[in-house]
């Protein structure tokens, strides 16, 4: 049985990439963080927003369509294993994952 009690759900308009990325980074700065999930429109928005991340020295993962069906099953182990603590995925993981350690997820 699911509860949906405890979920909060926020919006926040953000006017480029770079005002998206520093609202992500408030909420990092704001709340105990477990695991976090963040869907992107495009593999290419992914993959800048997880070099971004990696820079700033947070624990990424990548996971989009250009990746073989075992490479997904890998970068999905090691999210679940919590190797990484974030999980930047496009479309690819729309049809959902259940992970419990996951306390965020941005859209």
């Amino acid at each position: 049985e699911e509860s949906l009690e405890n979920i909060k759900q926020y919006y926040v308009l953000c006017g480029d990439q770079e005002a998206k990325y520093n609202s992500i980074a408030n909420i990092y700065g704001g709340i105990t963080v477990g695991q976090a999930i963040i869907f992107c429109h495009t593999k290419k928005t992914a993959s800048w927003l997880a070099g971004k991340m990696t820079r700033d020295g947070h624990s990424v993962a990548l996971l989009s369509g250009e990746l073989t069906v075992e490479q997904r099953i890998a970068v999905l182990d090691r999210f679940r294993q919590g190797v990484e603590k974030v999980l930047i995925t496009t479309n690819v993981l729309s049809r959902g994952i259940d992970v419990e350690a996951v306390t965020i997820v941005v859209n």
